[in-house]
């Protein structure tokens, strides 16, 4: 059951994480303040692409399934954060135009609106990519233990075809000795002049 999500919305995910990692290293002046914010992003982004690959493969798998709801949760602080970010992209950027004076009010916005969310930003993709990763690995466990058990039970399976087989033969062995000895002794007759 795919409970109305599909790979397309871990795909938007994705591109709105690459969206935020361009704004933010776009901003030429704060860059240092977002280099860990950066690495946590890139953690999200590993593990979505994580997710997305196994989803195709793998779609109707319900702990799949929950795992693409978990993974897209994560959309709508993104789209917040990255609204409050896209004004200041402009100013901010190290390839912007506008001298420091005339990007000032941006720059006091910036440190008043938008730098104190990055520490909870930071916390809360932290808590989401650690909770990602968790189920993502408790997933291809529970598939590694479901392929295990099914290989051991084909091998159960093949092992007894193999002895039923075995025995089939020495049945058809023994009555083509039975049916070679009976023509040896009993075709010919026995004539004594």
């Amino acid at each position: 059951m795919s409970f109305g999500w599909s790979a397309g919305d871990i795909v938007s995910a994705i591109k709105l994480v690459n969206k935020i990692v361009q704004c933010v290293g776009n901003f030429g002046g704060s860059r240092e303040h977002f280099q860990e914010l950066s690495s946590e992003l890139h953690g999200l982004l590993r593990a979505l692409d994580e997710i997305s690959k196994l989803t195709r493969i793998h779609d109707q798998i319900p702990d799949i399934s929950s795992l693409k709801f978990s993974a897209c949760l994560c959309g709508d602080t993104l789209n917040t954060f990255l609204k409050k970010i896209e004004p200041f992209d402009t100013c901010l950027a190290a390839s912007s135009t506008k001298t420091r004076l005339k990007a000032a009010p941006k720059i006091v916005g910036w440190e008043l609106l938008v730098r104190k969310d990055i520490p909870e930003l930071r916390s809360y993709l932290v808590a989401h990519v650690g909770t990602l990763n968790l189920r993502l690995n408790t997933v291809l466990l529970n598939m590694a233990v479901k392929s295990t058990q099914s290989t051991v039970s084909n091998h159960v399976q093949l092992q007894q075809s193999t002895q039923v087989i075995q025995g089939e033969l020495e049945l058809v062995k023994t009555m083509f000795e039975k049916i070679e000895s009976i023509a040896q002794t009993d075709t010919l007759p026995n004539w004594k002049a």
